[in-house]
This record gives structure tokens, C-alpha cells and sequence, in this order.
């Protein structure tokens, strides 16, 4: 696998212009101009990286220094590589020049990760190909059988089916609608509650087993579980006003380019289809009684699909975030936002998003292979082993995928030069602080959870009011139908109210003096959280380093 990243020489030798590439950056110090390549007039190939040229980053030990301010990235010198031109020239970030570079003619355009890209449509028209031989086959070899059908005694009727529908229907869209207005005009309340639902839920679970049973030691785990969520709360309360600071930014975005919001839905129902088709590929292998090795390839090509088309609309948010970030308000900012990035993510960017799917598609193939029950003690401990190292590798690729389709959203560069530059602006500009301190996606989870329960609850009273006789069926089915369209608006809302926080945040470690322009209050808030979050790793770092001696 020679285009894995993880393969690729990750940090430079020449990290710091000047002094020991071991020692901290200096706020304030200033450094020998690196060369720079000339900004190229108009989208041009860019120049050869220099030869002999490494990296050596490490970003599990940073040596954090507490007097790096914001202001202070400038003078932070960028590694030279292909495509730094993006970022290193002065004007890289003009909204002339950031335009030009990354939106080029049709004829300029650059496909990037082009083999991967290509590989992804062989494997799917090789899928596509495999399921209607196997529907095929499957058609050709079932006898006719006789059909037995009785009809229940009691059956609902489809005029109080529809009406169960639609009642579960207004239910999950008004939650939906009510969550979405929540979030936007009272962040602050929105972090800070939602914290706060973690810690309850703790309580909760800790008290039901008790009460229930009477028996303390089922009592242990619930209570580890609520001292690690009040931990948690209390390590994340000082970066709840930056988190709603972005929260609130982020939900504007979505108000003004509700098209995203139209793109994930498409998504959702393209998922079920998928899933649909591959679950009957699945029944189909498993009557013909073909080879394992068929049913590896089909799980595989499975999670590399929906792996890859989810990173696609992934990247789509992210491109709508990073338009809005460099050129809003300007003449450059494209009229459709949205659908200008979801061209990108579909046709030059799309090798990216598909080495991204291939490297997560691996493991999680190997995770299901693996999980396979056995009542052998060797090999369960082996499976415990490796599915330790699997679990580790996916979280690590996941951290990587995130902010890497980011770069490859933003400004069209291939997966691996996006985990370098991420990689860069971790141990030079200590960018992962903000990052790490970003707290929305806990509070996106605990209030998700506290409205889907909601969502189930209030279905199932109103199916119980609306029905005349009281049978418990209607109100049943009204609470799951309920509960099942919330946890749908939820799961097609979350994806891009992360995506879009985590975008401004890295398009702020790229260039902070855009966000100072065009949202001055966010970037005093990212400005703030950055100087107290790096003091928190430094005072750590600190700390370690005594111990040692």
C-alpha cells in the first residue's frame, strides 16, 4: 500500500529556521525568511518540492511554549513542499489570490489522488456487477413455493396507520425544527446543558441499579461512570464560551446555505439504498454457499462505499465552511456555495475522500472478520489483541481523516500533503489546542440523546390521546415512528454542524486575520481559548518534564 500516509516521512529536519529543531518556538522570535516560491500568476502546476527535503513531525509530543500567541503565527516559517504556495506567500490568503488558486478553469483543474479514484469506481462497477450475477443466480435456482397467508384477527386499518404516521412524522420534524433553533439562538445554554445531560444521565444510572436491586455492587460501574463524566465536565466548563462562540457561527452558516441540510438528506436515503443492496448481496452469497473469501470482498467494498460517500458529503460542509471563511462579502464568493464544493468533492477532490474510505474500510473489514464468535480461549485472547490494535488504528485514521479532507476540501491538495500541513501547523502553531477544546460534539451527543428520548415519549402520548378504543398498539407505533424520524433529523443535522466547527477552526489556525474582519467577537473568543488552552498543555508538559528529572 504505497500511498498510505502512514508510510510517508511525517516531520522535517529543518523544522525551526533557526536554533535546535528541538526547542519550543519563542514568541516574538524572528526568523530568517524561508525561501518561497514565487506566487504563481493564475493557477499553474506548482513548483518541484526541494530534493533531499524531509519531515519529521511528532505530534504525540509537542513541546508546547505558553508565550505563542496568535498574533505570533506570522512569523512562524511554513515548510516547503509542492503545495505550500497556499499558504506561505503573503498574499495567499487574499481573497483574489485564495480564489484563483483554489477555484481554476475548468481546463486547469488538478485531479488529486487520481489512482485512488479510479480504483474506487473499478471496485464499484466490479459490485454492481457481482450483485446482479448473484440476483441472477439466486432467481434461477428458487422453486416456486406455495404461499401461506392469514390475516390477523386484529390489524390496523390504513387510515389509522397514516394517522400514526403523521403524528410521528410532526413529532420528529418538530424536535428536529426546536433543536435546530435551540442551538442556534442560545449556544451558551446549549453547551453548558448539555454538559450538565451527562453528568444527570451518570446519576441516573448510577441510582437505578441501586433502587432496583438493592445490591451495592452493581453500584461500581455506575458510579466510575458518573466520576469520569464530573471530570469531565470539569476539565470542559472553561471551554464552553468558545464552543458556543463557534456553535453560534456555525449554526448561521447553516441558516444562510440551508442546501447543505438538503445534501445530507440526500445522503441519508442514498445510505439506505446502499445498505439495502448490500444486505441482499449478503442473503444471496449465504444461499448460494459461495466462498468466504466473496463475502469478505462484499463486506469490504460495503464500508469502502459508505465510507467514501459519507466523507464526500463531509467534504461538501467543509468547502461550504472554508468559502464563507476567505471569501465572504467579497466579489470571489461563489454564488452557490454548496453545490460548487460538492462538484469538487465528487470529481477532483474524490480520490481523496477515497483513499480516506480505503484506509478505514480496511480495518473495519478486518474488525468484523475478526469479531467472529469462537469458543477456543487462544484464540479469543489473539481476537482481543487484535481487535485492541484495530480499534487504536481506526481511531488514529478517523483523527487523521478529519482534518485532513479539511486541507483537501479547502484548498485542493492530495490526502497525504493534508496530513502534513495538518501535522505542521500542530507542533509549530500548537493548532490542536483549539481543536481539542472544542466541546460541541459532547453537547451535540447529550442533547441528541435527552430530545430523541423526548421524541419517543411525546410520540407515544399523542398516539395514546388520538386513539378512541386505548389500544396500546397505535400509541406504540406512533412513539416508534417518532422516535425513529428524530434520531433521522439528528443524525442528518450533526454531520454538518460538526464539519463546519471544525472547519472555521483550522481555516482560523491558517489565517486568524480573516476572522478578525468578518466576525470579530468568534475570533476573540478562538483567540482566548487558544492562549488558555496552550497554557493548560504547556503547565502539563512542564510538569512531565521535572518528573523525568
Amino acid at each position: 500500500m504505497s500511498h498510505n500516509p502512514y508510510n510517508q516521512p511525517l516531520i522535517s529536519d529543518n523544522t525551526y529556521a533557526n536554533g535546535n529543531p528541538q526547542q519550543p518556538y519563542q514568541g516574538g522570535q524572528q526568523y530568517a525568511a524561508p525561501q518561497q516560491y514565487p506566487p504563481p500568476p493564475g493557477y499553474q502546476q506548482p513548483p518541484p518540492q526541494a530534493s533531499g527535503q524531509g519531515y519529521s513531525y511528532d505530534p504525540y509530543h509537542i513541546q508546547y511554549n505558553p508565550n505563542v500567541t496568535v498574533q505570533d503565527w506570522k512569523n512562524v516559517p511554513n515548510d516547503q513542499s509542492q503545495y505550500s504556495y497556499y499558504w506561505s506567500q503573503p498574499d495567499s490568503f487574499q481573497p483574489e489570490t485564495f480564489a484563483r488558486n483554489t477555484q481554476p478553469e475548468k481546463s486547469k483543474k488538478q485531479w488529486n489522488d487520481l489512482f485512488w479514484n479510479i480504483f474506487f469506481w473499478v471496485n464499484f462497477v466490479a459490485t454492481i456487477a457481482l450483485a446482479a450475477f448473484i440476483g441472477y443466480s439466486v432467481y434461477k435456482n428458487v422453486n416456486d413455493k406455495s404461499r401461506n397467508s392469514a390475516e390477523d384477527k386484529e390489524e390496523m386499518t390504513k387510515q389509522t396507520f397514516m394517522r400514526d404516521f403523521g403524528i410521528g412524522v410532526g413529532v420528529g420534524v418538530a424536535l428536529n425544527i426546536i433543536h435546530f433553533v435551540y442551538a442556534s439562538y442560545a449556544p451558551l445554554i446549549y453547551i453548558k446543558l448539555g454538559l450538565w445531560i451527562g453528568v444527570i444521565l451518570a446519576v441516573i444510572l448510577a441510582l437505578i441499579p441501586y433502587f432496583a436491586f438493592k445490591v451495592y455492587y452493581f453500584f461500581i460501574y455506575p458510579a466510575f461512570f458518573l466520576i469520569i463524566s464530573i471530570v469531565v465536565f470539569c476539565m470542559m466548563y472553561r471551554y464552553i464560551p468558545f464552543s458556543a462562540a463557534v456553535l453560534q457561527k456555525t449554526c448561521w452558516i447553516i441558516r444562510h446555505y440551508p442546501s447543505i441540510i438538503m445534501i445530507c438528506i440526500f445522503q441519508f436515503f442514498l445510505n439506505i439504498i446502499i445498505c439495502s443492496i448490500f444486505s441482499v448481496l449478503v442473503v444471496g452469497i449465504a444461499y448460494l454457499k459461495w466462498s468466504y473469501a466473496i463475502y469478505v470482498y462484499v463486506l469490504f467494498s460495503f464500508y469502502w462505499t459508505i465510507t467514501t460517500l459519507g466523507y464526500v458529503i463531509y467534504m461538501t460542509g467543509a468547502g461550504l465552511a472554508s468559502s464563507w471563511y476567505f471569501l465572504y462579502d467579497t466579489p470571489y464568493f461563489p454564488r452557490h456555495p454548496t453545490w460548487e464544493s460538492f462538484k469538487r468533492a465528487m470529481t477532483t477532490s474524490f480520490g481523496s475522500a477515497s483513499l480516506a474510505g480505503f484506509l478505514l474500510a480496511v480495518v473495519e473489514t478486518l474488525k468484523a472478520i475478526i469479531e467472529q464468535r469462537t469458543d477456543d480461549i487462544f484464540t479469543a485472547i489473539f481476537q482481543c489483541i487484535a481487535l485492541c490494535i484495530l480499534s487504536c488504528l481506526e481511531c488514529l485514521i478517523k483523527w487523521l481523516n478529519r482534518y485532513a479532507l479539511i486541507y483537501c476540501a479547502t484548498f485542493g491538495v492530495p490526502y497525504v500533503e493534508a496530513c502534513r500541513r495538518w501535522a505542521e501547523l500542530s507542533c509549530k502553531k500548537f493548532a490542536d489546542v483549539i481543536l481539542s477544546g472544542c466541546c460541541i460534539s459532547k453537547a451535540v451527543g447529550f442533547n441528541m440523546f435527552t430530545f430523541i428520548i423526548g421524541g419517543g415519549l411525546v410520540g407515544f402520548g399523542l398516539g395514546y390521546m388520538f386513539d378512541a378504543k386505548g389500544y396500546y398498539i397505535h400509541a406504540i407505533a406512533t412513539c416508534v415512528i417518532a422516535f425513529f424520524l428524530t434520531v433521522c433529523g439528528f443524525g442528518v443535522l450533526e454531520q454538518p454542524l460538526l464539519t463546519i466547527s471544525d472547519t472555521i477552526i483550522v481555516c482560523f489556525a491558517e489565517c486568524p486575520e480573516r476572522l478578525s474582519t468578518s466576525a470579530h467577537d468568534l475570533y476573540d473568543a478562538m483567540c482566548e481559548a487558544y492562549g488558555s488552552n496552550l497554557r493548560y498543555n504547556a503547565g502539563k508538559l512542564q510538569k512531565k518534564q521535572n518528573k523525568k528529572k
